[in-house]
């Protein structure tokens, strides 16, 4: 647990790419979506009885990019704040993450989900990311 912006967080990142070159050539592109809960959280980052619903939401993103990232999207890291649960995702040219998207939408469409596309073509956000992570 940690803090954003001075709200509690939870944080996930692969760190895998802390210590080698970046695949940001391959890769220049994030993607970010975020998940708003239905049920209010009561002051914690999700309702207890939403978690279940919120990890096969989870699973049904993964199964999109997987379907849809054809081998060039890097699922890189989780955000849970109070009430919204952010998905960063670097990827290239070939993915259709766009697609993913909206099937992942669609799949889900009693939840507010919405999606931004951007270049990171340095990884910018990855590396900042790492500079703020603790060593575990």
């Amino acid at each position: 647990m940690t803090r954003i912006d001075g709200k509690k967080a939870q944080v996930l990142l692969d760190t895998q790419f802390r210590d080698q070159p970046l695949p940001s050539a391959q890769l220049p592109n994030l993607m970010w979506i975020g998940v708003w809960n239905q049920m209010d959280p009561c002051g914690a980052l999700w309702h207890p009885d939403e978690a279940k619903r919120l990890e096969q939401i989870e699973a049904s993103l993964m199964a999109a990019l997987e379907k849809y990232g054809n081998g060039w999207a890097v699922y890189i890291r989780r955000v849970a704040t109070e009430g919204v649960r952010e998905y960063y995702v670097y990827y290239g040219d070939a993915a259709k993450v766009s697609r993913a998207a909206v099937v992942f939408k669609e799949a889900n469409p009693a939840y507010r989900i919405e999606a931004e596309f951007r270049p990171d073509p340095t990884w910018s956000g990855y590396q900042n990311w790492v500079k703020e992570a603790p060593l575990v």
